[in-house]
């Protein structure tokens, strides 16, 4: 009751004070088309729908709890030719291919060549670009 009193002393004594100046004709007018047309929400409305989220969060931890239920466990992948077991506790030995280094340096000639002819074709475009700049913006002598 005390606070409610001293708020209502404070309202008071604020609307009893007269303005120190007025506002040009047409200001209030201004300002009470430019608020909102809606009540603004109190505290209590705009907190976090709690309960909807709760039960969502729940909703989602059952599907995947449902799920993980569901699914099969032991998934069984069959093994490539090229991995052997070699004894019952050792790990899988795994056969490569032999390649010649012969072969090796064709492959990565082979990569190469897309590269080179992409760096030529850079270095020219840069080349005709400085060529075209130094024609057309320096002055002749």
């Amino acid at each position: 009751m005390n606070e409610k009193n001293q708020h209502n002393l404070l309202e008071q004594r604020l609307r009893s004070e007269h303005p120190r100046f007025s506002p040009r004709p047409g200001f209030t007018e201004r300002v009470m088309d430019n608020l909102p047309n809606h009540v603004p929400k109190t505290r209590a409305d705009a907190r976090i729908p709690l309960p909807r989220f709760v039960l969502a969060l729940a909703a989602t931890a059952c599907i995947a709890l449902a799920l993980a239920q569901l699914l099969p466990r032991d998934v069984h992948l069959p093994q490539s030719p090229a991995v052997t077991q070699s004894q019952a506790g050792d790990p899988p030995a795994v056969n490569f291919p032999n390649v010649s280094i012969s072969q090796m340096q064709d492959l990565v000639a082979k990569l190469d060549e897309p590269l080179e002819t992409e760096l030529k074709n850079v270095i020219s475009d840069t080349r005709q670009a400085i060529q075209f700049i130094a024609s057309n913006f320096l002055p002749e002598n």
